[in-house]
């Protein structure tokens, strides 16, 4: 129904923070204009920064909606051995990039971009496919691809539970720039029925122009070798623990 901003920068005096504020702007309004939400609201931070070093460009989005019934409420928890699916564009190519990733940046040292334009029709055809899902009653959870990719998302969410994953064929063929690719890349959905997707699923994805990739499933680390419940016993304890080395 409506959505507010801030807008967190450095020094506006600086030129290249001054492009980075237009750019923000632009992008704001564009999704704005072309998905018909108002801006009802907004806050500005600008002169973040130590000495002439500014923050990253920090531009936060919050958005409000209305579901009508309370059933019809998807969390972003996904249960214990259902299958996950990977809801994405069949052109996934054109809306998403691995060279401008944060793993490109953070662990290849790479960053070429650029970034794709974003693709407004596939966003609406990608939020129309999740409302009749929803409405249908067939989405047990659903779980947006962020930063890190698919990799990092799958991951967050074992680590959140305490579980591990389990991987399926199709997701091993996957190749390390489709799980970290970023951009308009999909999400990840879990079914009340998670034997199969019924019919309805598969004729929903094909009107929206869209396709679905079993993952695998989350799986207790009780069926883990000695070694490998050691490894996500760390994962897990560092997720938890995250925000401790700041506080200490």
């Amino acid at each position: 129904l409506a959505m507010t901003d801030c807008l967190n920068f450095g020094s506006p005096r600086q030129p290249a923070v001054m492009r980075q504020i237009s750019d923000a702007i632009d992008g704001i309004n564009s999704v704005a204009k072309t998905m018909h939400i108002p801006i009802v609201s907004g806050n500005v931070s600008l002169n973040n920064q130590t000495g002439q070093t500014p923050i990253p460009p920090t531009p936060m989005v919050g958005m409000v909606g209305v579901i009508e019934k309370s059933t019809e409420m998807v969390e972003d928890k996904h249960e214990l051995n259902s299958k996950l699916y990977w809801l994405r564009a069949r052109n996934m190519s054109k809306h998403t990039g691995f060279e401008y990733s944060e793993w490109a940046w953070n662990i290849f040292k790479a960053n070429a971009g650029p970034v794709p334009e974003v693709d407004f029709v596939h966003e609406q055809n990608l939020w129309r496919a999740l409302t009749e899902l929803r409405s249908a009653q067939l989405l047990s959870a659903c779980s947006c691809v962020g930063v890190g990719g698919l990799l990092n998302t799958v991951l967050s969410q074992a680590a959140r539970r305490g579980v591990s994953i389990s991987w399926s064929a199709a997701a091993q063929a996957l190749s390390l720039q489709e799980l970290c690719a970023e951009g308009q890349a999909g999400v990840i959905v879990s079914l009340k029925n998670s034997s199969q997707p019924d019919q309805r699923f598969t004729a929903c994805l094909e009107k929206h122009g869209l396709e679905a990739i079993e993952l695998g499933y989350l799986a207790a680390t009780t069926q883990l070798s000695t070694d490998e419940q050691s490894a996500w016993n760390q994962i897990h304890a560092a997720y938890h623990d995250s925000l401790k080395p700041f506080f200490e």
